[in-house]
């Protein structure tokens, strides 16, 4: 949990120049550590030992009652919990980030990273069934971290299980997708079908009908 807050890099779709927050006070227990990436993206990391039996009742548990404590959570309140346990500024006096989180937090647009030492086969089956039964807003990925030494260096190896279904199901997503112009497709055919251009000109230009 401390590497993870310290280098936030380490976690599955999060940049080093993001923000954590660890014991952060969801309002439904202490959530392990909290995340805020530049473009407003939050997300939850629980980190538990996969060799633990009670890890499939309690880390998934935990998760949803952290998140669901957090939908809809005031701006002012998240920033306030934020601030409680961070002295540096979540915004910096950034108004779109302010916005982008607050939006996040309203839509319950949420990554959830289970942190674990080890992926064992129910941890799989767990985080398959709840990337299929999940909201397109909602992804769930677990990671496996092994320390492995080198001399007097240690590094540490993740182990990544669901990224890939996690992406596949916010790809699937509608409000996710790009409409696509007649400028849009003509430019994408300049470059990858040259030859079918003029065949598309009609289309856009269909010129007076009689």
């Amino acid at each position: 949990q401390q590497i993870l807050a310290e280098h936030p890099e380490l976690i599955p779709g999060v940049s080093d120049k993001a923000q954590t927050c660890s014991e952060f006070h969801s309002g439904a227990g202490l959530a392990d550590l909290v995340v805020v990436d530049t473009a407003g993206q939050i997300t939850l990391v629980e980190c538990k030992l996969a060799a633990n039996p009670q890890i499939r009742r309690e880390i998934v548990g935990q998760m949803f009652d952290y998140t669901s404590a957090l939908w809809r959570m005031d701006i002012d309140d998240f920033t306030y919990r934020w601030r409680s346990r961070v002295t540096k500024p979540l915004f910096e006096d950034d108004a779109d980030l302010r916005n982008q989180i607050s939006n996040n937090l309203a839509e319950g647009r949420f990554r959830i990273i289970l942190a674990v030492d080890a992926i064992n086969p129910e941890l799989k089956r767990i985080v398959e069934y709840l990337n299929a039964m999940s909201g397109p807003a909602t992804s769930i990925v677990a990671v496996a971290y092994t320390r492995m030494r080198y001399l007097d260096t240690e590094v540490l190896m993740p182990q990544i299980y669901g990224e890939e279904l996690a992406e596949a199901k916010a790809a699937s997503n509608p409000t996710h997708r790009t409409p696509w112009t007649g400028e849009t497709y003509r430019d994408w055919l300049t470059t990858n079908a040259p030859s079918r251009v003029d065949k598309l000109h009609p289309f856009l230009d269909p010129g007076p009908r009689s």
